[in-house]
Order: C-alpha cells, then structure tokens, then sequence
C-alpha cells in the first residue's frame, strides 16, 4: 500500500522543482540575465554530494549563471572572510547536525556577507536537499540584489559553533591504523580571524595656492595605519610632503621659495568597492625657505632666511575603492596659524610688500595601498 504514496510523492516532488526552477529563471533572468560566476562549496557533505550538485545546477545554470562546484573537508574562516577573484558571488553550504543546515555567502571583495539558516525535518532526504537549494537560491538572488546583508561581525559570532560531522564512508585502512591518517570531518577550521587593523601607504600629487605667495606644488609620501569597520575605513596617517622652488613677485622684491613639511591626518572613507567618499583632518607644520632680490635699483634686500608655520588642514572629495588600494581626487584647504608677510622699509616706515592668504586652497591626486 506504500509503493502508490510514494510515486505519487515523487511525482509530486517533480512537479514542484520543476515549477521552482522555471519561476527562478523568470526571476534571474532580467536580473541577471548577463551571466555571473556563483561558486558552491559543499563542507563535509560527501555521502548526498551529487544530488545537491545537480539540483544546484538546475537552480542556476539555467538562471543564467556559471556554476562552479566543489568539496572540502572543513569550513575555512579564513577564505569566507577574504577577497578572492574569479566568482561574483561564493556559497559555502555546511551540514550543522540532522536537523539544520547552514549557508554563507560573500562576495568575491570580501566586503558584504549573509548567512542563513535551513531547518531540516529529516537531515539530506530528498524533501531536505530540495528545500536546502531553494533557500540557497532565494538568498543568493537576494544577495546580489543587495536586499539581504549580515554584518561581518555576525558572520564571525557563527564560526564559533560547533559543527557535526557529515557521516564518512568505512575508511579503508587496517583497523590498526592510526586515526590521524583518517580524513577530517566536517566542521569549521581553527584559522584565525582576519585582524580588522592594517598598514597602508602610498603617494599624491598636492597643489597649494598661497595667494601672494604662489602656487606651490609637489610629492607627499604617506604611511598610517587603518582600522576597518562595517561600513567605513579609519586611518591615522603621518605624510611628508616637498614642494618644486618657485618664485613670487611683490612690487619690490621677487621670492625665491621653496617649501616642505609634515602633516598629521585623522581620515575617514566609505569602505565598500566602488565610488566613495573621503574626508581628512589633521595639522602639521611647512618649513619654508626664501631669499629675496629686489626689483629695483632703489630697493636692498636681505639675506635669505626660513621659518616654520604650523597650520590646521582639511581635506575632501572622491574615492575609488578596488580590493588592492583606492584612488581618489580630494579638494584641500590649509589655514596656517602664524600671521606671515614680507616688509619693504621705507625711510622710518614699514609697508607690507607680500602677505600669503590666511586661507590657503588646494587639490591633491592620491593612490593608496591596500
């Protein structure tokens, strides 16, 4: 009396996937309908691995997407958490007990992530694959819709779980020998947690109006270190800059000028891939050096000298975030904190020849790395 149920449940089944796979094409298509790179790992599954593969198939190959496939032994963190090129969108699907699945899935920067967990009435029977993948599909979609997110921090509260082992076929060994040798099972490997703090470093091009003084010019070098949020990148910066000489004409005396300095700066920046923002704020001092030469016979100048000016500066603007570094073009501005002009002394008089601006603009082309 059991074999009529049965095929009807299997026909039932059929109908059912067949209906789910065609509404999911519907769905993919016009959302993805460019063909994307999905990457599937099955963690420990070992004994219900071809049945999965080939209803994964039928859930993405023909929702236009290259599915690519394979099996470990254990949960790597560390590959969950890192950047790897090559697939738009990586799934990891891991077995926690007979009751429950488990889904991770992360894009190929490592930067945005989502779990999800699959309730199992009885573990990988065929009702259980079945609805295993259609979770799966539903949240990738999801996923790279950017509808559905989990913190990073979420992500890692997860790896601490125990996870049991998928049930390994009899190993082949004598009995005698020693267990190491045997296969590990599944569960989540002992790699460390990838440290949210970094170094970075990297170069610009600045340009400083000064008003009177001119425009000066010239490299920054740049080291800091950063610490990386959710959703935005702190850095703590220390950057030496070195302008080209120039010169700058008063009424009586022409500057030669050249200038280099030091700055502080306390960044933020937006942190996913893509167009961003950045924003700095930060102080430091120039060391400017000038000789004077007078513009007429009439006039005598002194030797040349230098002084130091400490300044306040600011700065914001665009950012291109990749996963090995960010370009971004910033609009300056830097406010010295010392009063500075150049005197022409007339008979008992003094008449003020050059005074720099108190506000001083600029721009400033950088790359970073990472």
């Amino acid at each position: 009396m059991r074999v009529p149920r049965l095929v009807a449940c299997s026909r039932l089944l059929s109908a059912v996937r067949c209906l789910a796979v065609v509404a999911a094409v519907l769905v993919a298509a016009p959302l993805h309908a460019g063909g994307r790179t999905v990457s599937v790992t099955l963690v420990g599954i070992r004994s219900d691995r071809t049945a999965i593969e080939e209803l994964l198939t039928e859930w993405f190959e023909l929702g236009a997407f290259e599915l690519v496939t394979r099996w470990q032994p254990t949960l790597r963190v560390d590959e969950v958490l890192s950047s790897k090129a090559g697939a738009e969108l990586r799934i990891w699907l891991v077995l926690m007990g007979k009751a429950r699945a488990r889904v991770y899935f992360a894009d190929a920067a490592g930067e945005r992530f989502l779990v999800r967990d699959v309730p199992l009435r009885d573990g990988l029977d065929e009702l259980g694959r079945e609805r295993i993948v259609q979770i799966l599909s539903s949240s990738a979609h999801a996923f790279l819709a950017r509808s559905a997110n989990s913190s990073r921090e979420e992500i890692q509260r997860t790896f601490a779980e125990p996870t049991p082992a998928d049930p390994l076929p009899p190993p082949t060994e004598p009995a005698t020998a020693p267990p190491a040798s045997h296969e590990p099972t599944a569960g989540v490997g002992s790699q460390p947690h990838p440290s949210p703090w970094g170094l970075r470093g990297g170069g610009s091009y600045v340009a400083i109006h000064r008003g009177a003084e001119g425009t000066g010019h010239g490299p920054e070098a740049m080291l800091g270190v950063t610490y990386r949020g959710q959703r935005q990148r702190l850095s703590l910066s220390l950057r030496g800059r070195y302008e080209w000489p120039h010169r700058a004409a008063g009424d009586e005396v022409t500057l030669a000028l050249q200038t280099a300095g030091m700055r502080l700066m306390l960044g933020v920046e937006s942190d996913p891939p893509g167009f961003g923002w950045a924003a700095r704020f930060g102080a430091g001092w120039d060391r400017v050096s000038y000789t004077p030469r007078p513009r007429t016979q009439e006039t005598t100048a002194r030797r040349g000298s230098a002084d130091f000016r400490p300044l306040l500066g600011f700065a914001v603007g665009g950012v291109i975030q990749g996963q090995r570094g960010s370009i971004a073009v910033l609009t300056l501005l830097e406010l010295p904190l010392v009063d500075t002009h150049y005197d022409v002394a007339l008979q008992a008089a003094r008449r003020i020849d050059l005074a720099p601006w108190r506000v001083q603009p600029g721009l400033a082309l950088e790359a970073v790395w990472p």
